[in-house]
Order: C-alpha cells, then sequence, then structure tokens
C-alpha cells in the first residue's frame, strides 16, 4: 500500500510500473484485471462499471476509445474477460474511482503525472494521425450500432477522408472494391420474409432467432434488435425509410441462407 500512496512524480518507483506492459511495438498498456487488484477493487464486474463510465468520458473528449481500451481475453455474455488500457485509459478509469480511497488517489496521481509528461514530450498529431482516429472512431460506432462491416468500413473511410482530404482518391478505390464484393441490400430478408419461407409469423422468427443466440433486442424502439457476435455472419443492418416518416432507420436483415437454419430446427 505504502508504494501506492507515497507516489511522486520525480520517483520511477511504483507498483503501477511493475503491471506495466509493452507490446511488440514499443506501445505501453496495463491489463485491467491487473489493476483492479491495485486499485482495491475485488470484483470484476463492478470495476467493468468504472471501466464503461471511463470509455463515456474518452469518447466525450472526442478521443478513439478503442485506440484506449482494447478488448484482450474471450467474452462472458458481452463483458470482455480483460482490457488492455493505455495509460490515459488508466488515468481516466482512475478518475471514475472512489477518490476516497488510497490506491484511487495514488493511481489519479500516478497516471496524472505521467499522462502529462508523455503529452509534453509529443503534442503534435500529424492529420495522418488525426484521420486514424477518425476511422476508429467510426469503426467503434458502426459496430456498436450493429451495422454490417462493409457498410461501418465506408464510414471509417468518410471519416478519414473529412479530416485529411488527401487520402479522397485512395479511399474512392476503396469504396468501389466494397461496392463490387458487397451484397445487394435487397437480397437481405426481413422477419416477414423468412416466416413465409419457413412457414412462421414474424413474432415468431424474431422469438427463434433470439433464442437461437443470433440476435438479442434493445431498448431502442427505432432498432429493436440487433445482431450477436455469431448472427453477424448471417445478418446486417440495412439502411430503410421509416413509416409514416422520411427519416432513415437501419432495419436488421437476414441472408436468404439462413432458412436452412429454421429448416434444421427439429
Amino acid at each position: 500500500m505504502s508504494n501506492l500512496v507515497n507516489f511522486n512524480g520525480s520517483s520511477n518507483s511504483s507498483l503501477f510500473d511493475g503491471i506495466r506492459h509493452v507490446a511488440d511495438q514499443g506501445e505501453e498498456y496495463w491489463l485491467a484485471r491487473e489493476l483492479m487488484t491495485l486499485l482495491g477493487y475485488k470484483k470484476w464486474e463492478r470495476f467493468v462499471d468504472t471501466i464503461d463510465r471511463a470509455k463515456i468520458g474518452c469518447q466525450n473528449t472526442g478521443v478513439s476509445v478503442q485506440n484506449h481500451f482494447a478488448d484482450a481475453g474471450v467474452y462472458t455474455r458481452d463483458v470482455p474477460n480483460d482490457y488492455r488500457l493505455s495509460r490515459y485509459a488508466c488515468y481516466l478509469v482512475a478518475m471514475n474511482g472512489d477518490p476516497r480511497k488510497p490506491e484511487i488517489a495514488a493511481a489519479q496521481s500516478y497516471f496524472a503525472v505521467k499522462t502529462h509528461e508523455a503529452e509534453t514530450r509529443s503534442s503534435y498529431q500529424p492529420k495522418s494521425t488525426v484521420a486514424h482516429e477518425a476511422a476508429q472512431l467510426a469503426l467503434l460506432v458502426g459496430e456498436f450500432a450493429g451495422l454490417e462491416k462493409s457498410l461501418t468500413a465506408q464510414l471509417a473511410i468518410n471519416a478519414a477522408t473529412r479530416v485529411n482530404p488527401a487520402l479522397k482518391p485512395a479511399a474512392d478505390e476503396l469504396k468501389s472494391a466494397i461496392a463490387i464484393t458487397n451484397v445487394s441490400d435487397d437480397a437481405y430478408l426481413k422477419p416477414t420474409d423468412i416466416g413465409e419461407v419457413v412457414g412462421m409469423s414474424a413474432v415468431a422468427v424474431n422469438n427463434w432467432l433470439v433464442h437461437a443466440g443470433l440476435q438479442y433486442r434493445t431498448d431502442d424502439r427505432k432498432i429493436p434488435y440487433r445482431p450477436t457476435e455469431s448472427g453477424k455472419q448471417w445478418g446486417r443492418m440495412v439502411a430503410a425509410i421509416a413509416k409514416g416518416s422520411n427519416q432513415t432507420v437501419f432495419q436488421l436483415r437476414w441472408l436468404p441462407s439462413i432458412t436452412q437454419l429454421f429448416n434444421e430446427r427439429n
């Protein structure tokens, strides 16, 4: 405990240094489960809540969440088994902890000092780096929204091009390649279409897809279903015009071959 509390900016001696990892490319990171212990957390579920608050703070600053909170390990339901945290991510996690705990106070001191030192050494970000950050953010948003990979890729390309217009020629080539390999939205089936093939109602089809672990219900009335990781190989989020308005919404639709799964259900 004393090694944590007595940390000061002029000293390199800290337990936080002891759990610091360095990737092959020279990038440093901390594993969330190792950091959890030093911050005085006993349950991973409680610590994940703190990480989620830190991720929101990261996103609100306009910084790529995925670059600082990388998943590490297998998933337990929808929660990663571990995270690879950057120094900045560790700082945000500490800032979202209980400052009354000496472990949290020590972490806030350590990572605040170290993050400031890193920012002082290199405060300039070239356009290529900012464009990469913008593309990564678009990929994260697309993945969270459950968008199909080709659509998510196009969002990332557009984001990077807006930041750095010099990328436009290469971006146009990538978009053309995506369009050639992309399956037409018309080829995907709605639950009603699937039901007509397999002899079920649309409600029964949606219930079956949920129980099969291919989609899950959301609290969003505009996007009531999103694909699970397993379901993404069969379904995609397709842009459509909402009934009674001209607003564009996203609907989860499925490859025709998914009807084979229904035929095999018995």
